[in-house]
């Protein structure tokens, strides 16, 4: 970062937290380069960029002064931040959320908690209340990301007026806020690698469709296989959405045919990973000597699953800590990337085997008998 505008930062957070009144005379440049050790063109570099803000104003040889603005921008303040998730008590979501409040909270900030349930038009009005309450700014994650989104408007007009605005998780594709989460991409690469070094050369999907964490798992998944040369067949990725949940045991059949000649498989995440198992376990079938699985997020699902799972972690509480310390770096006007991508790391436990040796060329065929009917095994 430029010394000037790391000087120009430290000075708005001043003028932001401490009592400066209007018309009050700013530090002079000599008192800010004895202050700062910078050069006498640094300090007027960001000088300059506060008064082009509008936050002072230069008097020719008087000096430099507090403005109205950069008093009544800092009594503006309701020292009240939003957080707006999908689901407030369910997976991952807890972790993140408690990371938040608790920094938030430390300094002084109330918090405005509330979920979309992963509709859009819920979406639109709790992020129209939480603005018509002047919420300092909002840690948001975004429903259905995936999809063309109706709020489009709304998030337009946060991002002419550089509203402090941090997504987690995931993000809208074409709104450039800053976002602070794992590197999907690679989580899904890395989870289909380990299955390849494995010895697994038939492997299947199952990823969610509707939101970017899905597409990029998937992607990263995708480009592991395509460069280690192993077969890829689109018939062998089940996609659903966040509705279908409730209701896949009762495509279980789909999702086995799908899985069909496949020997190991990557799940989106834990939630789906655990549901395989039962649906496997309710035909007769193994993990992981029928089929192996690594999954992503490396929840609390994963250890206490019937058989705990090789997963990606997602560093949920790092996620909320980094998301709500550079929300309050963006509150407090300071100019910076504010977005993080996390390096995934693989937690292997015993979801994952060597597969079944079979002739040269014959498929795995366990899965597609089982979505025929009941394994003798289970009879």
């Amino acid at each position: 970062m430029k010394k000037s505008l790391q000087l120009n930062n430290q000075l708005k957070s001043d003028l932001m937290n401490n009592n400066w009144k209007e018309g009050q005379r700013f530090y002079s440049e000599n008192q800010l380069c004895q202050k700062y050790g910078l050069s006498r063109q640094t300090v007027r570099q960001a000088l300059s960029a506060l008064t082009d803000e509008g936050l002072l104003v230069s008097r020719k040889g008087s000096g430099t002064f507090v403005t109205a603005e950069a008093v009544n921008r800092r009594f503006s303040r309701t020292r009240t931040i939003g957080i707006l998730v999908t689901y407030l008590s369910d997976y991952i979501f807890p972790i993140i959320i408690k990371e938040l409040e608790r920094i938030f909270t430390a300094e002084g900030y109330y918090v405005y908690l509330a979920s979309t349930r992963n509709s859009v038009a819920q979406e639109r009005k709790l992020l129209e209340a939480m603005l018509e309450k002047n919420v300092d700014g909002i840690i948001l994650e975004p429903t259905k990301s995936a999809l063309p989104n109706p709020n489009r408007d709304l998030y337009s007009q946060l991002l002419k007026s550089n509203y402090p605005l941090i997504t987690i998780n995931s993000a809208y594709p074409d709104l450039p806020f800053p976002q602070v989460a794992l590197d999907d991409d690679q989580a899904g690469f890395i989870a289909a690698q380990y299955l390849l070094q494995s010895g697994h050369r038939q492997i299947g999907g199952l990823f969610k469709s509707d939101d970017m964490q899905g597409h990029l798992r998937y992607r990263g998944f995708q480009r592991a296989l395509l460069q280690a040369g192993a077969a890829f067949a689109d018939k062998q990725i089940y996609w659903y959405t966040t509705e279908d949940l409730p209701d896949l045991d009762i495509g279980g059949d789909q999702i086995l045919r799908r899985l069909s000649g496949c020997s190991a498989v990557v799940t989106y995440n834990d939630q789906i990973a655990i549901r395989l198992i039962d649906l496997l376990q309710q035909h007769g079938l193994r993990v992981p000597e029928d089929l192996s699985i690594v999954s992503i997020d490396d929840s609390r699902l994963a250890s206490v699953s019937s058989v705990p799972l090789t997963s990606v972690r997602n560093p949920s509480s790092e996620v909320g800590k980094v998301a709500a310390r550079n929300l309050l770096r963006l509150i407090n006007g300071q100019n910076f990337d504010a977005g993080q991508s996390f390096a995934p790391q693989l937690v292997v436990r015993k979801s994952v085997c060597p597969p079944p040796l079979q002739a040269p060329g014959q498929a795995l065929t366990g899965l597609g008998e089982a979505a025929a009917g009941p394994h003798p095994a289970a009879t």
